[in-house]
């Protein structure tokens, strides 16, 4: 699905799962050097984990994340242009 924002300044892409959640917003773009022109990138995990699967298990003993069936989400990736006209990462930013 598009979505055309900001008196059609940007296009929006979002992605859904068969069970309707939204997983992935700009998709193409997380690659991407300059985020190919876009302000940001998002990917939702509900049943799949790609980060670490405990940060500190000091911290957080028991508390590993783990794939979701229930839609909550596991882990969240992103990308966005910080400032305009500075150069962005090209390692997503991960909430987990």
């Amino acid at each position: 699905m598009n979505k055309k924002v900001g008196n059609n300044l940007q296009s929006i892409d979002y992605d859904y799962n068969i069970r309707g959640w939204m997983t992935e917003i700009n998709k193409n773009q997380m690659a991407a050097a300059d985020l190919g022109g876009k302000l940001f990138s998002y990917k939702i995990k509900y049943t799949s984990r790609e980060g670490i699967e405990n940060p500190d298990t000091d911290q957080f003993s028991g508390n590993n994340v783990v794939p979701k069936y229930n839609g909550n989400i596991a882990e969240v990736d992103w990308r966005a242009v910080e400032s305009l006209g500075a150069s962005t990462s090209l390692t997503p930013k991960r909430y987990h």
